[in-house]
């Protein structure tokens, strides 16, 4: 059995420049987490085959990984983690943190009237 013990999705698109969507994966330990993965690529592999779609810039890391495993597709990214290093990264909290910074007016000060004259220094 390949199922995941938990799947979240996170929209990032507002706080990353990077990608748009993370799929938070926490596997059961770091063979299911393996098996996870390489089910994921081959799903991947199937589905441009069948499609005959452009091949997708997939990027993997952490294949000799005891603990995580990334699956990079540009704005897609899946985080396949064991419990452990589920717990100890907290990917949902730290990108529900993350908030977008909120543009701020420029302050009053900061703008000049060029419409006022100066009066001579005598």
């Amino acid at each position: 059995e390949s199922a995941a013990a938990q799947v979240t999705l996170l929209d990032v698109a507002d706080r990353c420049e990077w990608t748009e969507k993370m799929l938070v994966v926490r596997a059961k330990s770091a063979r299911h987490m393996h098996a996870l993965a390489e089910d994921l690529l081959k799903a991947i592999k199937d589905h441009m085959r069948l499609s005959q779609s452009k091949p997708l810039p997939v990027t993997v890391d952490g294949r000799e990984s005891d603990d995580w495993v990334v699956v990079d597709l540009g704005s897609f990214v899946v985080h396949i983690m064991t419990p452990e290093a589920h717990q100890a990264f907290d990917l949902e909290s730290l990108w529900s943190a993350a908030a977008p910074p909120s543009p701020q007016p420029p302050a009053e000060d900061s703008v000049e009237d060029s419409t006022e004259e100066e009066s001579p220094r005598h």
